[in-house]
């Protein structure tokens, strides 16, 4: 652990004498996307049957970049929530999206497009979520239950196709992941990986990060992030984070997006119906929606 509380310290000095040196803001780039999408069926002595139903879903995207040779430092936010109503107004919403990802790297020029870094990747949601299988209602996950954090050091390599736009990838052969599960009761359950009454868990390892952002076409945009971490006790097997998100501009206002999800991490188990587990497995959520959007 001493390597990398060395590392978050060479990460503040350096960004502190940058700011300090020239406070000019020249060297920042802020992008961002703001997006509401809603939906909603009224019914009243409808002979055809059907519930009504209200539903939305809100995505953030954020970035700020601060350049200066022979800094980099790169820092963005992916954020969405969305919930569903099916029924009356006594039913309740039932969570469909939620999910908040920030990742943060810095860099120390070598030579080219080819960097020295230091960088954190960490994952959670904002609410409480339940299953509903078998109309049963199970409590699984909260803020910070689970959360997962990064912290490695390596070499990147950055490309810039624009100002806004880039491809990069970073290797750290020094990685250390640490799972997070501070709600009491999935503690006292050891769910995650983590031991029953335990609320971390960490391993070492080694990690390879890729981060994609370009408009491929006019007016569609494509955002994709792809994880990829390997345990020192058992390099043959990869825990994957794969996010992708498209953005399609309709005018100034209104846009359509799709998201898309892929997890693979071998600390989750599920259960069958019969309450028997069979190991870990690929994870695959799809998001899609239209509405208002703001970029800045």
């Amino acid at each position: 652990m001493r390597i990398f509380k060395i590392s978050l310290l060479i990460l503040g000095i350096s960004l502190a004498a940058s700011a300090q040196e020239n406070p000019d803001t020249s060297y920042w780039m802020h992008t961002g996307k703001i997006g509401l999408n809603f939906s909603q069926v009224g019914l009243s002595n409808w002979s055809g049957g059907g519930d009504p139903s209200v539903s939305f879903i809100g995505i953030v995207n954020y970035g700020i970049n601060f350049e200066r040779d022979p800094h980099l430092w790169q820092t963005k936010l992916d954020a969405g929530y969305g919930a569903q109503r099916i029924g009356k107004k006594e039913e309740p919403f039932k969570k469909t999206d939620d999910n908040m990802v920030l990742i943060s790297r810095y860099g120390y020029k070598l030579k080219g497009k080819w960097y020295a870094s230091v960088m954190l990747d960490f994952r959670t949601q904002f609410y409480k979520g339940y299953s509903y299988d078998n109309d049963t209602t199970v409590f699984i996950s909260s803020f910070m239950a689970p959360a997962y954090s990064k912290l490695g050091i390596g070499i990147t390599y950055n490309h810039k196709f624009s100002d806004e736009e880039s491809f990069s990838f970073t290797f750290s052969p020094f990685d250390g992941k640490t799972t997070f599960v501070l709600d009491e009761e999935l503690s006292e359950r050891g769910e995650y990986g983590v031991e029953p009454g335990k609320k971390t868990k960490f391993n070492a390892g080694m990690d390879l990060t890729m981060l994609f952002n370009k408009e491929v076409v006019k007016n569609i945009t494509l955002t994709t992030t792809l994880g990829l971490f390997s345990r020192y006790e058992d390099l043959a097997v990869i825990d994957v984070n794969w996010d992708l998100l498209i953005w399609f501009k309709i005018n100034e206002f209104f846009a359509a997006n799709i998201s898309t999800q892929l997890i693979y991490n071998q600390d989750i188990e599920f259960t069958n119906p019969d309450g028997s587990t069979y190991g870990s497995a690929i994870q695959f959520k799809e998001v899609l929606g239209i509405g208002l959007t703001y970029s800045f």
